[in-house]
């Protein structure tokens, strides 16, 4: 998944035959819920603010890793150029080891910025997320790269190619992936959305973006419980534990209990990444076509730690529930029918050839 992170996305191409394929719908569904997955950032009358997808995976496993082994080589180093110094060694020795000492330091400092280089840079001293705004008076779509000039990729809502898209190392991995054209030709792309490994809440999420932008705010919940926001971008270290804990799967006081190491490591990384990363600010010529009334009804409340809401107001919690369980259910039919079709295509498949080889039999026999 680090494709439009790490490594660019491919662009100036056409688009792929699975591209094609599993394009977004742009009509009403009515078989799929709206839902926000940790996606929303925030949402109002004007516009709303969708997460990146590489927002689950900053300062986790790889970063995590790296960070590690730069400290260790570095420390190494220094360790190594001390013993050197303020030992009282005989001046040949003391002279082999100031050399050895300086390869050491040289072989350390080198191996640290190999990683920064290649892993490091882009998570460190960067931006706490990326947002994806969505405008639907002016019906554009505002892609945040970078605080500085042409930081901001602005397309229209119209011209956008949405579809289904999957991490190149982890093809099981799913996201909403949109690609600007420019006739047939993909000029750009983004990625938006925590990356999952089924395709309905892909979807919920899609569907979620694509009322909001042509039918309204109004359109995108169906209860009270539902008009809030469940993720929070604050960098605080609350929230780093928070995803430090889904990233790590650790459902359960055992689980957490037993990942604790790797939940602590990750949780204080993630922190550090974001207390040296800057808040992204859009323009001030985006900020513009973005202004939100005083009076606005469709102001969603934004909380200050990632489900806050859930664990405080009576009935969020199982508003969610019943909606989540619906979700599988929907999944789980899903499933079942493919199934279905899959086994009534294997048994034609052997009808077919049940019937070739009686006719093989019946033309040898014709010609005895």
């Amino acid at each position: 998944m680090y494709n439009g992170w790490m490594r660019p996305f491919a662009v100036n191409r056409i688009l792929l035959p699975e591209e094609r394929k599993e394009a977004l719908r742009r009509e009403a569904q009515a078989e799929v819920e709206p839902g926000q997955h940790m996606g929303l950032i925030r949402l109002n009358s004007t516009y709303i603010d969708w997460i990146d997808r590489r927002f689950r995976f900053r300062g986790m496993l790889n970063t995590s890793i790296a960070t590690l082994g730069g400290l260790f080589v570095v420390g190494l180093g220094l360790f190594v150029f001390g013993d050197s110094i303020l030992f009282d060694w005989t001046y040949s020795d003391w002279l082999l080891r100031v050399c050895l000492s300086f390869g050491v330091c040289l072989f350390a400092f080198g191996s640290s910025y190999v990683l920064y280089y290649t892993a490091l840079r882009y998570d460190y001293h960067t931006y706490t997320h990326y947002p994806i705004r969505f405008n639907r008076k002016t019906r554009m779509v505002h892609v945040f790269r970078h605080n500085g000039p042409d930081g901001v990729l602005s397309v229209p809502w119209e011209s956008v190619y949405f579809h289904l898209g999957h991490g190149s190392g982890m093809p099981f991995l799913r996201d909403i992936r949109g690609e600007v054209m420019e006739g047939d030709t993909v000029k750009d792309t983004f990625a938006l959305g925590h990356a999952m490994e089924s395709e309905t809440p892909v979807r919920e999420m899609w569907e979620f973006i694509r009322r909001y932008m042509d039918q309204g705010p109004e359109a995108v919940a169906d209860s009270p419980m539902a008009k809030y926001i469940a993720l929070s971008v604050t960098p605080t270290l609350k929230n780093c534990m928070l995803f430090a804990v889904s990233f790590t799967n650790a459902t359960t006081p055992f689980k957490r209990a037993l990942l604790s190491p790797f939940i602590v490591l990750f949780t204080l990384t993630r922190w550090v990444v974001f207390r040296t990363s800057q808040e992204p600010v859009f323009p001030a010529e985006v900020e513009m076509t973005c202004e939100v009334a005083l009076n606005d009804p469709n102001v969603w409340p934004v909380p200050e730690s990632t489900g806050q809401f859930a664990a405080e107001i009576p009935g969020v919690m199982k508003y969610a529930e019943a909606k989540a369980r619906r979700s599988w259910e929907r999944e789980r039919q899903k499933e079942l029918e493919s199934a279905r079709t899959s086994k009534s295509v294997e048994e034609m498949a052997r009808e077919l050839e049940r019937k070739a080889t009686r006719r093989t039999l019946g033309k040898r026999s014709s010609r005895r």
